[in-house]
């Protein structure tokens, strides 16, 4: 115990388990540097291990539980494969639509850039901008 009476960050930390570093974060109501800190700390100990991993936008994170025992490995990293696979299977069609677009896109720029248009040759730097002359 403090000298407040409170329990310590420590103990707050250890309290809030399970979950990810911003989880426990916020049950314990410590600052994320502090439950970083704390929970390394308590992982080097052996207090508490890596029960689980999470995703969250694309990032892994680790999922801790009290107590000892064996962590769990990090899963593996996607290939550009496997995330184009798990995308078709959510979005049937999707790909497909945003490869087009870009194709389109660079259609449209190839043909302004022959017709020699000057504000789309000003955005991609090219010298040969037709320009007004002025009588």
């Amino acid at each position: 115990m403090s000298k407040i009476g409170r329990p310590s960050v420590r103990q707050a930390v250890f309290d809030a388990l399970p979950g990810t570093i911003k989880q426990v974060a916020k049950k314990s109501g410590a600052s994320g540097g502090s439950t970083r800190y704390w929970l390394k700390q308590m992982h080097i100990a052996g207090e508490i291990h890596i029960g689980g991993w999470r995703r969250s936008q694309g990032a892994k994170q680790m999922v801790y539980h009290a107590g000892p025992g064996n962590d769990k490995p990090e899963p593996r990293t996607f290939t550009q494969a496997e995330m184009l696979a798990r995308f078709e299977k959510k979005h049937p069609g999707r790909h497909r639509d945003i490869k087009n677009a870009s194709a389109r896109r660079a259609y449209r720029r190839e043909k302004l850039d022959a017709k020699g248009c000057g504000w789309m040759a000003a955005l991609f730097h090219q010298n040969n901008v037709k320009t007004q002359e002025s009588p």
